[in-house]
């Protein structure tokens, strides 16, 4: 009897401790779990027209939203020459430039919607990292459609040994094989 109560003790008090040490990770866990289910991948406010241009404040900008589907150009301006340039991607490994086709811009075509890159720390959250895409109106001040991605920073244990967990992240296997936002994101286009 009295081995039962003392082991009952010791798991007690080894759950209790587990508990106070990990009890922040698990209430950022559970924290990122609810910021995936409630924001996380596509959210479609307005329709987007297939195959215009789309305006992106960089080069590295418009060399992903370049990757859409529905999407004809997107403009940005060169930081070294001030010169505003159109950029189209031709297919194939979107990590290759030979992939894409930088041309000056033709003034002719308008840009209807601004790409924006998201990427930052959740305010006051701990570990909790945003990233992803919105496409805005030109204004930049309705956002018509986005997709989010968020990354939790694991902590693991007392060596401070960290991983990371993320959801709607999910890259392609292969260059055939595109990454979700990418997939999902065709929906955002009118039929």
């Amino acid at each position: 009897m009295k081995y039962t109560f003392k082991a009952l003790g010791v798991v007690s008090i080894i759950s209790l401790v587990i508990g106070v040490v990990f009890f922040d990770n698990i209430k950022g866990y559970l924290r990122f779990k609810e910021y995936c289910e409630k924001e996380g991948g596509l959210h479609v406010y307005e329709p987007l027209a297939r195959n215009v241009g789309l305006l992106a404040d960089s080069y590295d900008a418009a060399q992903i939203a370049a990757q859409l589907q529905y999407v004809d150009f997107v403009r940005y301006k060169n930081k070294k020459d001030e010169q505003l340039y159109d950029l189209h991607y031709t297919g194939g490994d979107p990590q290759i430039l030979k992939s894409y086709v930088v041309t000056p811009a033709d003034e002719s075509k308008n840009t209807m919607y601004h790409w924006i890159d998201i990427n930052y720390f959740v305010a006051n959250e701990n570990n909790l990292f945003k990233f992803g895409y919105e496409i805005t109106d030109a204004s930049k001040k309705n956002t018509l459609a986005r997709y989010y991605m968020f990354e939790y920073l694991l902590y693991v244990g007392p060596l401070d040994s960290k991983s990371t967990t993320t959801c709607f992240a999910e890259g392609g296997k292969s260059v055939s094989d595109i990454a979700r936002w990418r997939k999902d994101f065709i929906k955002a286009f009118k039929n």
